[in-house]
């Protein structure tokens, strides 16, 4: 998962709704993680910080108090 995190932010994509439903595991073996739904994924700008405060991204059962 750390190397999938990893490439994200080297691509400066945001995924915005990772919860344990967008995690796949392989059945061939257990060290193989696929991250999926990027329907709320945008790329992470500066110019775009403040919106981000200003929307609501994700699943409500998995947002930040």
């Amino acid at each position: 998962m750390v190397s999938a995190f990893l490439e994200l932010s080297s691509k400066n994509l945001m995924h915005l709704d990772l919860k344990p439903e967008n995690i796949l595991i392989s059945h061939v073996s257990d060290d193989y993680y696929k991250i999926c739904d990027f329907g709320c994924s945008q790329i992470s700008t500066k110019s775009k910080i403040n919106e981000y405060e200003k929307d609501d991204f994700g699943t409500f059962n998995y947002l930040a108090p």
